[in-house]
Order: C-alpha cells, then sequence, then structure tokens
C-alpha cells in the first residue's frame, strides 16, 4: 500500500492522542479531588477516541480484513502503546501508575464495543456489544461522579468538618502512624451522644499516632474557632495535639493546638485568629490529630469536629 499524506496526518494525530497523557496536565495547585478524577478519566476518554478512530481507519482502509481480527490488533497496538506511555513516565517528571494503564484499557474496550455495535450485522452482539461499553464507561466514571457528590456532601454539612454518619465522607479520614481508627457507636457513658464516632486507638510510645481529615471543606474566612468532642474512657489525662495544614504550608504546619483530655467528656475549641500566622485566607488541605508520647495504650472517641464564629467578632 502506497503511504499517502493521508496516512501520515492520521498517525500524526493518533499519535499526538496517544501521547497527550504524558504532557496533559489540569492545573491542579490546591490538590482539588475532583479536579485530580478529572485528569485520570481524561485518560479513558483520549483512549476512547485514539481506539475508535484507529478502528474506523482500519475498516475503512481494509474492509476485507476480518472484523474481530481487526478489534483485537487494533486492541493489542493502542494498550502496548499505553503501557510504553507509563513506563517512560518518570522521564517526563511524571509518576508511572498501572491505574492509569486500567484507565487506558476501559477506554479501548468502550472504544471497540461502540465500533462493534456500528459494524456488527447481528442484532443480538449489537446489543451485547453497546452494553460492554455502557458498563465500561460507567466503571470509568464512577469515581469522578463519587468525588463530586462526596465534595457536595461536604459543602452540604459545612461548617461541620467530619460527618462519620456518612460512608462516603469516611473515605477521607485516615490514620497515622501505628494508630487504629474505627467508626462506630458512641460509648455507652458517652450517655447523651447517640451518633457515629470515631474511635482512636493510639499504642504508647508513639509521636504522631492518631487521625488525619483530608480534603475537609478548605475555606474556613469568617469562621473563628475549630471545636471537637473527645470522650476518655481511660482513668487519666491524655495529652495529644492538633496540627493544621494548608496548601501554602506544604508540609510544615500552619498551626499547633495543644490540649489535656480529662477522663469522661471534653469539648475543645482552638482559636483560629490568634498566632503570628491566621487561618483565614489559606487553602486548608489537611488536619492531623494526633497524641502526644503516651505513656500507656490510649483509646479516645471523636465528635462533631466543626468550624464556629464569634457573634461579636463577625459584627
Amino acid at each position: 500500500m502506497r503511504i499517502r499524506r493521508t496516512h501520515v496526518i492520521f498517525m500524526l494525530i493518533a499519535a499526538l492522542i496517544l501521547m497527550l497523557p504524558i504532557v496533559l496536565h489540569v492545573p491542579n495547585p490546591y490538590g482539588n479531588p475532583v479536579v485530580q478524577e478529572v485528569h485520570e478519566t481524561s485518560h479513558t476518554v483520549l483512549f476512547f477516541i485514539a481506539q475508535l478512530a484507529l478502528l474506523l481507519i482500519v475498516r475503512r482502509r481494509r474492509p476485507d480484513w476480518p472484523l474481530l481480527l481487526v478489534i483485537a490488533g487494533t486492541a493489542l497496538l493502542t494498550t502496548a502503546i499505553g503501557g510504553l506511555i507509563e513506563l517512560i513516565q518518570p522521564y517526563f517528571k511524571r509518576s508511572r501508575s498501572w491505574d492509569d494503564l486500567w484507565r487506558d484499557v476501559l477506554g479501548i474496550i468502550a472504544g471497540c464495543g461502540v465500533f462493534y455495535c456500528f459494524y456488527s450485522r447481528q442484532w443480538v452482539l449489537r446489543g451485547v456489544a453497546l452494553a460492554v461499553a455502557g458498563v465500561t464507561l460507567t466503571v470509568a466514571f464512577t469515581p469522578l461522579a463519587k468525588t463530586w457528590h462526596r465534595q457536595w456532601l461536604q459543602g452540604q454539612s459545612f461548617p461541620v468538618l467530619a460527618d462519620f454518619e456518612n460512608p462516603l465522607l469516611r473515605n477521607w479520614i485516615g490514620r497515622t502512624e501505628y494508630a487504629r481508627i474505627r467508626v462506630g457507636a458512641a460509648p455507652d457513658e458517652w450517655a447523651d451522644n447517640r451518633s457515629e464516632v470515631i474511635e482512636v486507638l493510639m499504642p504508647k510510645d508513639t509521636r504522631w499516632s492518631g487521625f488525619t481529615l483530608y480534603h475537609p471543606v478548605p475555606h474556613w474566612d469568617g469562621y473563628h474557632r475549630l471545636r471537637f468532642e473527645v470522650f476518655s474512657i481511660s482513668p487519666k489525662p491524655t495529652r495529644i495535639a492538633m496540627n493544621i495544614y494548608s496548601v501554602a504550608s506544604g508540609p510544615k504546619v500552619l498551626r499547633y493546638h495543644a490540649f489535656t483530655v480529662q477522663p469522661g467528656f471534653n469539648e475543645f475549641a482552638a482559636d483560629l485568629l490568634d498566632g503570628a500566622t491566621p487561618v483565614e485566607g489559606q487553602y486548608i488541605s489537611r488536619i492531623l490529630i494526633y497524641s502526644i508520647a503516651p505513656d500507656r495504650d490510649v483509646t479516645l472517641f471523636f465528635d462533631n469536629i466543626r468550624l464556629s464564629y464569634d457573634e461579636a467578632k463577625k459584627q
């Protein structure tokens, strides 16, 4: 077959589409999880387009080739290119990710399904192919939908920063060091609390044992205090601390507050206005609550982590 200008143009376009995951970087200076998922889902979209375009060109140029052979051959080719892209990512200051390759494969499968739906002569197989494409795209876009929904729920519950009642919002709660965390009913001793709370076991002789709230609602302008409740079943006082981090502070602590947890019920309020670095105007990225080198295993229950403001200061 003689190479024509249309072939060259197609190959350049296909190469550009397939290489876009290397150079595509959705601006996300704040680490917004929804924007991050948009970037991840773009792998599926790009490879869906590339696979479908490749199939259409091959079918047009070689209409006598068996349909399934064309689908299998082009799918293997684009999958191999996707794998190659992931292998060379570190050379472009990007991380290698098998999850990205999986998203590429989802796009390839969806493209094959749509193509087969158009070119198969059997209605049953057309329906099956279209169903496979639909299911594959649903799987690919589900993480984006869940992340957006989770962020919307956070906005609805704000100024509550941690809603332990909602299973979707628990995905952004993580343990630190050797802590063990569990969400469940408040202990019987916490008589007036019948909601879901987070139980945190902090082993002795650990420095940062506790839990982290990732991706809280980031803008705290207009709020003056961060409040939370703690219940201790220990007969002795326990020292804990809270670190607040922002995008600007990075790994450095923006605000630090220490508290002494007495046996039984405790309620604490951290002033967000005092200190050299006010929280207002910062884009908050995470909150870490942890024990301060306990001399024994400590179990604490946390609830109602929220922001508040003083009416006098607000006026």
